[in-house]
């Protein structure tokens, strides 16, 4: 979604509708996240894992979480900012939470203040909870139905909306 929203600005023509799963709009908190379990591998004995940033420092690719990143990616990723509205006309976020017991799910407060900011700039932002795994983060496949059915209602609501205009 971050790429999206950043690439957004740079198109010749606004988009007309972005639809973001799981939304994480500031890199600096991927980073940071990936940091934080790449040191609570080293953390064990067995693991005599050397820092990502030293590692960095000298020109060698650091394993975060399985993926290999750069010193490069690593400074384009804490740099990466997308709390700014798109380029769109619309943008539906759809927040992927775990729900627990019998409570609904309900978007995060952070992405709640995001979709208030894009619809105070103008981009007409829906924000929904979809109740399902963090399927990014789970190493089996999994189906969330929910999400699916949330994207596809997304896009037929920006479809129908560009459909009512040529109509007229």
């Amino acid at each position: 979604a971050a790429l999206a929203v950043v690439a957004s600005h740079s198109l010749e023509h606004r988009v007309r509708a972005l639809v973001g799963w799981a939304p994480l709009l500031q890199g600096r908190l991927q980073l940071s996240s990936l940091l934080r379990a790449a040191a609570l591998g080293r953390g064990a004995p067995a693991n005599q894992v050397r820092d990502p940033k030293a590692s960095w420092a000298v020109g060698e690719i650091a394993m975060l979480a399985g993926y290999p990143v750069s010193a490069a990616l690593a400074e384009q990723l804490q740099a990466l900012d997308a709390t700014g509205a798109p380029a769109a006309e619309s943008a539906t976020l759809l927040d992927v939470r775990l729900a627990v017991g019998d409570d609904a799910v309900a978007p995060s407060p952070a992405l709640l203040a995001h979709a208030q900011r894009w619809n105070d700039a103008g981009v007409a932002t829906r924000l929904e909870a979809i109740a399902g795994p963090a399927f990014w983060n789970v190493a089996d496949l999994v189906d969330v139905p929910a999400l699916v059915d949330a994207t596809v209602s997304a896009v037929e609501h920006a479809l129908g909306r560009d459909l009512a205009r040529v109509a007229t």
